[in-house]
């Protein structure tokens, strides 16, 4: 597009309602134009397990095929809060379900659950491997006066705890720990010793993420695998991946890196 008919469709914008501006955000639009030239889906699996194209597939299409799985967890997501999972489902859901069917990991460690979509997904994963336990860290409250509109930052409903959603059949290979990262990450990790992977979808401050990633890597066995969310937010993901000298992939704003 040239110049002068960006600019004429700026300024066409600027007169659009304020809900409608904010897809066009210079970070969201920033955001589309990275995911268009990142790594497929497969490729991202591949780098990080090695696994063939064959076998991403019909484990994509085993996840597609859930449909009792994901009515009722959309029925139990539904029953606090009133949209559905489907206006939250994130992409990279998918290659976390393969991830872990691939890495059939023993003990796995989460922070950060909310309302429980991807714990449920790592859930059903494990279920499907017929092994494996989560262990999850999360804030029991969330302050309603430091909430934002984004769904991300919202106070988890009232009554509720944290991971409501999650199916009652998955419950019996998740544990939950109530509480701050900082101080229970490390007490966890060296209860638990030695894990296969680690996740982390919780406060998403750059020395919030540095201090998880530091704390968790010395517990990852070799061949493990270290994920995070959001790691397009700030540089701490590429920071860590550099002081460590692993590389980082990077997919939806979902990040992986396999410990050597």
């Amino acid at each position: 597009m040239e110049f002068h008919h960006f600019k004429r469709t700026f300024r066409k914008i600027k007169k659009t309602p304020s809900s409608i501006i904010g897809m066009f955000s210079p970070r969201k639009i920033s955001m589309a134009v990275s995911y268009m030239f990142e790594m497929s889906e497969y490729e991202f699996v591949h780098r990080l397990t090695g696994c063939s194209e064959k076998k991403f597939f019909r484990l994509l299409e085993e996840l597609n095929s859930q449909k009792k799985f994901f009515n009722a967890l959309d029925k139990k997501h539904k029953k606090y809060l009133k949209d559905s999972i489907w206006e939250r489902f994130q992409p990279w859901f998918r290659i976390l379900y393969i991830l872990i069917r691939i890495q059939k990991p023993e003990k796995m460690v989460e922070t950060g659950t909310f309302s429980g979509l991807s714990t449920s997904i790592i859930l059903l994963a494990m279920k499907k491997n017929r092994g494996g336990h989560l262990y999850s860290i999360d804030l029991p409250i969330r302050n309603p006066k430091k909430a934002k509109k984004d769904w991300i930052l919202e106070p988890l409903p009232p009554g509720t705890h944290p991971g409501f959603a999650i199916p009652n059949v998955l419950r019996s290979r998740w544990e939950l720990i109530e509480g701050d990262s900082g101080k229970n990450l490390p007490k966890l990790l060296e209860k638990l010793g030695e894990i296969e992977i680690f996740f982390h979808d919780s406060d998403h401050s750059y020395d919030h993420m540095m201090m998880e990633f530091g704390t968790a890597w010395p517990y990852i066995k070799s061949r493990g695998l270290l994920l995070a969310d959001n790691v397009d937010w700030n540089q701490s993901f590429k920071d860590f991946g550099k002081k460590v000298g692993h590389k980082q992939n990077q997919k939806f704003g979902f990040g992986g890196i396999l410990k050597h």
